[in-house]
Formats: C-alpha cells, structure tokens, sequence
C-alpha cells in the first residue's frame, strides 16, 4: 500500500514536469521497479505475488504511454507480463497466455539496442549477421525476446508460420548461450530441453539432448531450483512415455523443502504447476488413454 501511495505521487508529478525532467522520473520508478521485482523473487505467497506483478503492468504501461521507446521500461514490462503468463495464466487459459506472450514479444523487441534490432519478419538469414554483433552486455533484452517470442510460438504449433520461426527463435538463444548461459539461472538450458524435447523428431527433435540440458540446469542452479524437474517431467519424461519418472519428478518438486530465497517465488510457482500437472497424469500417457 505505501509503495502504490509513493507511485501514485510520482504519476501527479509527471503530468506537470518538463520532457528531460519527466524522463528521468520513468526511469526513476523503473529502477525502483526493478529492485522490487528482485525482492518479489524471495515471496512464497503467490497471492501477493500475482497482485504485485499485474499492479506492475499497469504502473509499466502507464510509464511507457509518456515515453513509448524507452528501452528499459519495454523491457522490464515484457518481463512481468512473461512473468505473468507463466506463473498464473498458461496452465488455465492458453488463449489468455496466448494474448500476454505477445504483448511481453512486442516490448522486447523495442528494448533490443536501436541498431540491431530485427522482428518476426527479418529473414533468418538477416538475423543470424545481426546476431554476431550482440555482445554481453545485450543479452537481457535478447534473452527475453527469444524467451516471449518461444512461449508464443510453443503454445501455437499448429500455425505451419510458427514452426518456421521457431527456427529464428532457436538462433537467438543460441547467440543468447554463447554469451552468457548463466542469465537469469541458465533459463537458455530451459528453453532448449523443451525446445529438443518437444519438437517431432523428424524435425531436429531429440528427447536425449533435451534432457541434457534440463540436466545442466538442474546441476548449475542446485537441487534447490526446482522450476527444471517440472519441465523435465511435461516434456522429457512425457516424449518418452516414462511415467514413473514424470511421477517421481514432480513428486520431488511437491515435497522439497527449500531454503534459498531467491529461488522461493519461482519454486511455490513450481510447486503449483507439478500439482497442476500431476492431475492430468492421465492425458499425459497413452498406457492411461486407451485403457
């Protein structure tokens, strides 16, 4: 309540101050954005969380409605609206998800640096030149593009367009894991264990090395992360039909006690999504369909 007094005052202020003066309070309040989402990592509430992130939306979207190509602000709301999407819509309403990945997909790409930007329709082979001049310090605004630009197109393979992107997607976080695998806990090994496990094999899909990245993952972050065995269990142990191990995967998730605390958002969200996926077990393998 005494942070959205604080913003409230700051949004009066903006409306009567100067252009330049008026820029530096957005990324005033975006800074101090910024440092709340990195205490929001250490709540276990997901109440309190979704409320956080949605009010953050809106506070982000009104910051962007008086400077639209701020980098920064783009890029910290493609971040809560991915944030969002996966934490309390996908699992309920794809379409919802759907609509918020892309939004988050449109603001990453204006938070790419001016020069080396490119958007769905840049040819692939345009984009992999333009990637080769990404450095380091570029790598949060690529990552989430790939990122929001994946979950888009993941959660819509029936559109044939889609599956050609992927294929742009794929080369973004590779540039993505050749300059820094460790970005936002190694979320580039996330991405290609589902990225290899759930493409058709005739495809370029590959169960095995799919899992050997949910392992890297698992092993770069500790046994305290939990958010890779979830994903390990919905695309590695479902491709392969294992259901014991999809059981015993998610079961771990449920019953770990962790301690650290910034992992303690990302693991209740975690949490939720094993019990989500435990409770479809039974679409999930084809012993359990045509019994």
């Amino acid at each position: 309540m005494k942070n959205s007094k604080i913003l409230s005052l700051v949004f009066i202020c903006l409306l009567s101050i100067s252009c330049s003066v008026n820029r530096i309070a957005i990324n005033l309040v975006g800074k101090f954005i910024e440092d709340g989402t990195t205490i929001l990592y250490t709540e276990e509430n997901l109440s309190i969380a979704r409320s956080f992130i949605a009010n953050n939306i809106k506070t982000l979207e009104i910051l962007l409605s008086k400077n639209p190509d701020n980098k920064k602000i783009n890029l910290l709301l493609c971040q809560a609206l991915c944030a969002y999407a996966v934490g309390f819509v996908e699992d309920e309403d794809t379409l919802q998800a759907l609509k918020l990945y892309q939004r988050a997909f449109q603001h990453a790409l204006k938070s790419l640096p001016e020069k080396l930007r490119f958007d769905e329709n840049t040819k692939l082979t345009r984009l992999e030149e333009i990637l080769k001049a990404y450095t380091k310090k570029d790598v949060p605004p690529l990552f989430w593009t790939g990122y929001s630009w994946g979950n888009l197109i993941m959660h819509n393979l029936d559109n044939p367009q889609n599956l050609l992107n992927l294929a742009k997607v794929e080369k973004i976080m590779k540039r993505v894991e050749q300059l820094n695998p460790e970005y936002n806990n190694a979320s580039v090994y996330l991405f290609y264990g589902v990225y290899y496990c759930a493409k058709p094999v005739m495809f370029g899909g590959n169960p095995e090395k799919g899992k050997e990245y949910f392992l890297k993952c698992i092993n770069l972050n500790g046994d305290d992360y939990l958010t890779p065995k979830v994903y390990m269990a919905r695309y590695y142990a479902v491709q392969i039909q294992d259901r014991d191990m999809f059981v015993k995967l998610l079961t771990e998730v449920i019953d770990k006690d962790t301690i650290t605390p910034e992992y303690k958002l990302l693991n209740a969200i975690a949490k939720k999504k094993a019990r989500f996926l435990m409770g479809k077990i039974n679409s999930f393998f084809l012993e359990d369909i045509y019994e």
